[in-house]
């Protein structure tokens, strides 16, 4: 079901409950007629069901001017957030930094991330750094005074540093222990990364993006409001009539009004 199914279908209901309760009170009206022959029987009931504001026939769509473009714009509506929740059970679902490597949208925003919560290090060594040459990533984070020294246990960093002064074996077995320390520093802190990420305004503009609705979103409240008077406007002539074809309508509104201000 959609909201435009959903207002398609209060429409339906209240036409047809429309039809049935004009048809009653023209059964009870012509029942109060008593006096003149048939032409000014039929005259004075037409003019009773003008003054009660049923006088155009049993078409609803006569007394109620419903614009064409709301369906359609509901069906933008729920568009945008369909796509949104795409992204965000996309999002949801990531379980591992590799994951956020893949994703050119989710590596750029986690990027951000670790740059604002201050865990670059972290990141530059598991996207670029663990594959550096390795005299230049010893340098960069796994000397002790590294400027973006990772944050592992020392026994992962040991075997580098015991060749830290010797460059030929630093090079030749350096890109082993490197993919071991990036291991370690995903092992370690890479839920915890995984977690910062979804929770953060990043994230959450990238679920958004494409998702700015403020115009349909004004457009669909103020047609409702429209539709809500135009309906109401008829309570003083018709709150006694049954069945009751308004209620429809006005729960509809309700209802879409309520969901609208959720997406």
């Amino acid at each position: 079901m959609s909201l435009h199914t959903d207002w398609s279908d209060a429409k339906k209901d209240s036409k047809a409950k429309f039809k049935t309760a004009l048809t009653a009170q023209r059964a009870a009206l012509e029942k109060k007629i008593k006096g003149g022959d048939a032409k000014a029987r039929a005259k004075v009931l037409d003019q009773n069901l003008a003054d009660m504001g049923m006088g155009q026939g049993d078409d609803l769509d006569k007394y109620f001017k419903f614009r064409e473009d709301f369906g359609p714009s509901l069906d933008k509506l729920e568009k945008a957030d369909a796509g949104a929740g795409a992204a965000r059970k996309q999002l949801e679902a990531i379980k591992d930094v590799d994951e956020v490597i893949a994703d050119p949208a989710l590596s750029k925003a986690m990027t951000a991330v670790a740059k604002r919560m201050q865990f670059d290090e972290f990141w530059g060594f598991v996207t670029v750094g663990w594959k550096a040459d390795p005299v230049k990533a010893y340098a960069m984070f796994i000397a002790p005074n590294a400027p973006l020294l990772i944050n592992i246990d020392d026994a992962e960093l040991a075997a580098l540093r015991q060749l830290a002064n010797d460059p030929t074996q630093l090079k030749a077995r350096g890109p082993a222990l490197l993919k071991r320390c990036r291991d370690a520093a995903i092992n370690f802190s890479g839920g915890d990364v995984i977690k910062k990420l979804k929770a953060s305004p990043e994230a959450a503009a990238l679920i958004n993006v494409g998702k700015d609705t403020t115009a349909i979103k004004k457009s669909v409240t103020d047609t409702i409001a429209s539709y809500r008077q135009q309906i109401k406007g008829y309570e003083s002539k018709w709150k006694n009539v049954q069945p009751d074809f308004r209620r429809p309508l006005l729960d509809a509104l309700s209802s879409i009004e309520t969901t609208v201000k959720d997406l």
